[in-house]
């Protein structure tokens, strides 16, 4: 109850995370709302918020679109000097990819995909650390991240085509902005291969039955 009464906080971490990883990937602002207020306590403020989300376009507040544009400039920088520098020079954000499983249609939109087929890299901004062990154990396994990479992960076997592992550019969404890059170590890499597997299989055994427990 407490947070349908109190829904800014949690809205305004995803949409913030939404806007930077719009900007940050596509480098454009299409489907962002600016809406000129500091916080989402006025009813105006609300109501361009909720008229937004309607229309399926991100609302964001005029006085976070400095720190957002900050965090963007933060990761770049940190990609620039990193095992990854260049990678969004070549390659494509948010392709939508799509396969049969042994019968299941199964769709997936990676963050980003390089040309050259080295990695998939996934992006992620939180309101935690980015250091790596600790957004392992709060964010990795809760959030489901590992099943996600995984599922992704499959959408790109085929004969003749490079292993692509997942890589998470996970960025603070709070001043210094911090930012890390993850990868999945082996054993990650099988469970989180097991869990769709498993989840494939239940969704394959529902449509046969016409049951869903």
């Amino acid at each position: 109850k407490y947070h349908k009464d109190n829904p800014d906080e949690a809205n305004s971490a995803m949409d913030i995370g939404t806007v930077a990883h719009k900007i940050l990937l596509e480098g454009n602002r299409d489907g962002i709302v600016i809406v000129d207020a500091d916080d989402w306590r006025t009813k105006a403020a609300k109501e361009a918020r909720d008229t937004a989300h309607a229309a399926g376009l991100v609302p964001i507040l005029s006085a976070k679109m400095p720190l957002i544009l900050n965090m963007v400039d933060a990761a770049k920088a940190f990609v620039a000097s990193s095992e990854i520098a260049g990678i969004f020079d070549n390659g494509k954000p948010e392709v939508t990819l799509t396969w049969e499983d042994d019968g299941v249609l199964c769709k997936a939109r990676p963050d980003f995909l390089p040309n050259d087929g080295s990695l998939i890299l996934h992006v992620k901004t939180t309101q935690g650390s980015a250091e790596p062990e600790s957004w392992i154990r709060n964010q990795l396994f809760g959030s489901g991240h590992d099943v996600a990479a995984a599922f992704y992960e499959r959408a790109l076997l085929a004969p003749g085509l490079p292993d692509r592992q997942s890589v998470f550019l996970v960025i603070e969404q709070d001043a210094p902005y911090g930012c890390s890059l993850i990868g999945l170590d082996p054993m990650t890499r099988e469970n989180g291969e097991r869990k769709a597997n498993r989840a494939i299989a239940i969704w394959r055994d529902c449509l046969k039955s016409g049951k869903w427990p």
